[in-house]
């Protein structure tokens, strides 16, 4: 027994002298338990939890710029430098240290967790199309069809004079368009009472789980063996989700073509594949020239899957956001109703395109996009919403230069969001919710107090223009996938709500909409309880 104890006490021995002498990047700045152990990070991350991301900015504001954050990891807060690290076609690739955290070795890679750079565009490309400008456009009654389902609840609390939670509102409206379009099937969270039943408590609940699978990812290959109905008792926070999969684990094989071997004909319709008037993203990637080892079902479902996850959530906690400062702000509020009723001024509308399958009682997309004080609430909404909360660390192939630092090449290095959005030399007075940061001279009609509040808001810095600071969807080859249909829901979402309802807040502070917690996407504080809002419908 005590030759074991020797042998282990010898290896962390070993372990402690690598990390801390003899690593690559054992001179540069940062706490020693930090290079010691990623359990530093774990105790933050996964204990507190979700806490990290502020204990970086302390290390920051001790150690400067450029910190050691684990035994294998740099951290780097400067936005000027975003870009530069960020850059497209740059020769780097993703790191797999934190590929564990949502799934384990060995499961099918979605696009996000796929290392290789020349893989990652080539499987990017295949879905590239059903996410364009056009695309979105060509979807926009489906769009429609899911808003004109979440105004129906909407409409109904605006009649009893009762509150609703305007997340669960937005989280199922979110599910329900991406799981359409997705694979053809809507999770249908819209059609619950009060939209309750969407996943918006279950991402938040597999984002905190994942802090810690970081750290263990041999557990995610054990769970991905268990089955759901099982699953289900060990991660009860996640039923919701767990449930979905399961219902698209039984659905997916009528999306397959006639001769495949795992192909089920659906009873409703001999062809499933085109029962749809909108592309199915599982269908099509199917039909791409991927290659077949990449069709395979299993990183198929994985591909689908991680849209899921990430399209729904995170707009629709840009949509929550956006709702609550724009009623919190009586003077926002005035600003954008007037542009709204400006762009539409009755509704219902008669449709502007040719679709007779847009619906009259939601304004359209192409209308909406006009309203530049619209477009700078959502620029807004999403600087304090946030997209991806976590770091995003890079491997570059070559030795990476920074100020005076020389970083040896494979070394991981990560930068945050985060650190961006809310940095103080780049955003007056970053907390404030200023949509006028985001306007032009002469852009709208505007007072002297609005005047002021551009001016301030609309600083350049270091002589850029503040838009290349709005980083939220990422920069560089690996850009946000979903941004152009994460826009037009955040258009159609928050311009219906606005020009449709008076709204005011109900037991609703900034507290229920501030990130307190990083679960990979931007969580508020534990016991929040959404952000409750009570409605009277506009007349005209």
């Amino acid at each position: 027994m005590s030759a074991i104890v020797y042998l282990i006490l010898l290896y962390l021995s070993y372990l402690a002298v690598k990390r801390l002498v003899f690593s690559p990047i054992a001179r540069f700045p940062g706490p020693k338990l930090a290079a010691l152990t990623r359990w530093y990070e774990l105790f933050y991350d996964a204990i507190l939890p979700g806490r990290f991301n502020w204990q970086i900015d302390k290390l920051h504001e001790k150690y400067g710029p450029v910190v050691r954050i684990n035994p294998e990891e740099l951290h780097i807060q400067d936005s000027d430098y975003f870009d530069e690290f960020y850059e497209r076609g740059a020769k780097c690739t993703r790191w797999d240290g934190t590929n564990g955290r949502f799934s384990g070795r060995g499961a099918p890679q979605a696009i996000p967790s796929t290392l290789d750079n020349e893989l990652h565009r080539i499987r990017r490309a295949a879905i590239n199309p059903l996410f364009s400008k056009r695309s979105i456009y060509d979807i926009e009654p489906m769009l429609h069809e899911k808003l004109e389902l979440a105004c129906e609840h909407l409409t109904r609390h605006a009649q009893d004079g009762t509150p609703i939670n305007i997340v669960d509102v937005w989280a199922a409206m979110g599910a329900d368009i991406i799981t359409q379009y997705g694979w053809g099937k809507a999770l249908d969270a819209l059609k619950s009472e009060d939209c309750k039943q969407n996943l918006h408590g279950a991402i938040l609940a597999a984002g905190r789980a994942s802090q810690f699978f970081i750290q263990f990812i041999s557990l995610q290959n054990v769970l991905r063996l268990i089955p759901f109905k099982w699953l289900k008792y060990i991660q009860p926070g996640q039923a919701g989700l767990i449930d979905y999969r399961e219902s698209v684990a039984a659905h997916l094989p009528t999306l397959l073509p006639c001769g495949h071997p795992e192909y089920k004909d659906a009873k409703e319709d001999a062809t499933p594949i085109t029962r749809h008037n909108h592309p199915v993203v599982f269908s099509a990637l199917l039909q791409s020239k991927l290659s077949e080892a990449d069709k395979n079902t299993q990183r198929l479902a994985a591909e689908v899957g991680n849209l899921v996850g990430a399209g729904s959530e995170t707009t629709a906690w840009g949509l929550s956001v956006g709702t609550y400062h724009i009623i919190a702000n009586p003077r926002i509020t005035h600003r954008l109703r007037q542009e709204l009723m400006t762009l539409v001024p009755e509704l219902p509308i008669p449709p502007t395109s040719s679709s007779a399958e847009l619906s009259p009682a939601i304004p359209p997309l192409r209308v909406l996009e006009r309203g530049p004080y619209l477009s700078a609430c959502i620029k807004e909404s999403l600087r304090h919403s946030l997209g991806v909360a976590s770091r995003s660390p890079r491997v570059y192939e070559h030795d990476l230069r920074y100020r005076d630092w020389v970083i040896p090449a494979g070394t991981p290095v990560s930068m945050t969001y985060y650190d961006v959005c809310m940095d103080k030399r780049v955003f007056e007075q970053p907390e404030r919710f200023w949509p006028e940061r985001w306007l032009n001279e002469g852009e709208v009609e505007e007072d002297d107090a609005a005047k002021e509040i551009r001016q301030r808001g609309k600083a350049l810095h270091n002589g850029e223009p503040l838009e290349r600071y709005w980083v939220i969807f990422g920069k560089g080859d690996r850009n946000c996938l979903g941004l152009t249909l994460a826009m037009a829901e955040l258009y159609l979402g928050l311009g219906t709500l606005f020009r449709k309802y008076d709204l005011e807040l109900f037991e609703t502070d900034e507290s229920d909409v501030k990130m307190a917690h990083d679960f990979f996407v931007a969580a508020p504080k534990l016991d929040s309880k959404g952000v409750r809002v009570k409605l009277r419908e506009l007349q005209g």
